[in-house]
C-alpha cells in the first residue's frame, strides 16, 4: 500500500547550484618609470595590475591586460631662464632711448646651471660640429637676448611703434636651402619734424631661423 502523506520521510533535500563569480582584478600600479631617460629620447614606463579572484566557469573572465606601457613624460635636457626685464636705462636723461635688460640662463634637467650653447643647440637642432660661430648665432637667438632697445618719450618726441611679431620662416627648400629668416617690423606713429631726422632709421629687422 502506499505511504501517507502524513509520513516522516522528508519531502525536499538541500542542493547547490553555482553562482556566477566574476574575475576581479587590482587596481593599476602606479608607473614603474625606471627605464625612463632624463632627457633626450624618452623611454618606456610601465605598470601592472594581477588578479584578486579567479572567476568561476559561468562568471566574466579576466581583461587579458595585465600590462601597460607608455612612452616617459619627455623632459629636455635643457631650458632657457629669463628674469623678467629690467626699466629703461637712459644715461643722463630722463626720456629718450635706452637699454633694458633681463638675466638669461641656459638651465639642465637637473637644475644646474651651464653654458648657453647647450639651449641654443635646442634652438637650432643642429649638430654642434656644424657651428662656425658660436657667438654670432647666440646673438642672433631671441631666447639668449640680454639686452632690448627701449624707448621712454619726450614731449615732442618721436613717436614709433613696438615692434611686430616676428613672421613666418622663409627659407627656399626647394635649393636645398636650411637656414632661412624671419623679419619685423615697426613704424613711425609721430615725427615732430617732416623728415623724420630725429626718429630712429631702424624698422625692420631680421634673424636667421631653421
Amino acid at each position: 500500500s502506499h505511504k501517507s502523506l502524513s509520513s516522516n520521510e522528508p519531502l525536499s533535500k538541500p542542493c547547490y547550484i553555482d553562482c556566477p563569480v566574476d574575475c576581479v582584478l587590482s587596481e593599476w600600479s602606479a608607473w614603474n618609470q625606471s627605464a625612463c631617460i632624463p632627457c633626450g629620447s624618452p623611454g618606456i614606463m610601465t605598470r601592472t595590475r594581477y588578479v584578486v579572484q579567479k572567476p568561476s566557469d559561468a562568471g566574466q573572465p579576466c581583461s587579458p591586460e595585465m600590462k601597460q606601457r607608455k612612452p616617459c613624460d619627455f623632459k629636455a635636457c635643457y631650458h632657457w631662464k629669463h628674469s623678467d626685464w629690467s626699466s629703461c636705462d637712459i644715461e643722463y636723461a630722463d626720456c629718450g632711448y635706452g637699454v633694458r635688460r633681463r638675466v638669461v640662463e641656459c638651465i639642465r634637467y637637473d637644475g644646474l646651471q651651464v653654458d648657453k650653447i647647450f639651449c641654443l643647440a635646442l634652438n637650432l637642432s643642429f649638430p654642434m660640429d656644424n657651428w662656425i660661430d658660436p657667438s654670432w648665432l647666440n646673438l642672433a637667438q631671441e631666447d639668449s637676448q640680454e639686452e632690448q632697445e627701449c624707448h621712454v618719450p619726450c614731449p615732442g618726441d618721436c613717436l614709433v611703434s613696438e615692434w611686430s611679431e616676428w613672421s613666418h620662416c622663409q627659407r627656399n627648400c626647394r635649393i636645398g636651402q636650411i637656414v632661412g629668416y624671419q623679419t619685423s617690423s615697426r613704424r613711425i606713429l609721430f615725427s615732430p619734424n617732416r623728415d623724420s631726422s630725429s626718429c630712429p632709421t631702424k624698422l625692420w629687422r631680421t634673424r636667421p631661423c631653421w
